[in-house]
């Protein structure tokens, strides 16, 4: 049985799960490499399991702060080899690192996966305005129902 954490061990937890994904986070494409890295944004960027079976279905990327969310889609589906259509959307997920930031979102629902597909047209940093997305925000691909 494990302890509950105390709100320093979670601040803790949150601190070491941020700067290892800074440390990992590669470019997320060409055009990423150029960013200063006063413009750079991390993100944890994921693949729902039933798209793809690997041990390597999470990586750490950085993007430009003003880049729509569709290039990280794009950049997701080119580096876990899926095809790049309209099949595929991003939807962030709740982890210790939002636990622990606390931002009211009026977007997203505050459960384990967010109920909405995410708008790929935004910036980052318009979801950083509106406090839905920190820095380190773990994002999933997932498959778009087809209706």
């Amino acid at each position: 049985m494990t302890k509950p954490l105390s709100d320093r061990a979670r601040a803790t937890k949150a601190k070491l799960i941020l700067l290892k994904t800074k440390m990992e986070a590669l470019p997320g494409g060409n055009r990423a490499r150029q960013l200063p890295e006063s413009e750079r944004f991390v993100v944890r960027l994921s693949v729902m399991p039933d798209i793809i079976l690997s041990k390597y279905s999470m990586i750490s990327a950085y993007f430009g702060k003003r880049w729509p969310l569709g290039c990280i889609l794009d950049f997701g589906c080119e580096h876990f080899s899926l095809p790049r259509d309209k099949n595929y959307g991003l939807i962030r997920l709740v982890d210790e690192l939002n636990e622990y930031s606390g931002g009211e979102c009026s977007h997203h629902e505050h459960d384990s996966i967010s109920n909405s597909f995410l708008d790929l047209g935004c910036s980052l940093q318009q979801h950083v305005e509106e406090n839905c997305f920190i820095e380190g925000q773990l994002l999933q691909i997932v498959r778009i129902p087809q209706t």
